[in-house]
């Protein structure tokens, strides 16, 4: 299991799994961006947003997703910017 996929069952973040595939891609793709160029701190909550705001979830599992992936940024090092 994917370090997403893994994070996304902590938080329960689905409920009937109809939208998980879109989102478990958007977050690998978000993940992949973030090595690349981390996020500032006071910037996650806007990144994970514009990362995720086009994929449908007919429950409105929302919530959990974003909440989801935030810890999953916080908790990869590399991904979040050190404040100088």
């Amino acid at each position: 299991m994917s370090a997403v996929q893994q994070k996304f069952l902590e938080h329960f973040s689905f409920q009937c799994g109809y939208c998980t595939p879109s989102f478990v891609n958007a977050t690998v793709v978000l993940l992949e961006k973030l090595k690349r160029q981390p996020v500032a701190k006071d910037r996650i909550e806007s990144t994970i947003m514009d990362a995720l705001n086009d994929h449908i979830c007919r429950c409105t599992g929302y919530v959990r997703y974003y909440e989801a992936v935030k810890d999953l940024i916080l908790s990869t090092p590399g991904l979040v910017k050190d404040q100088a």
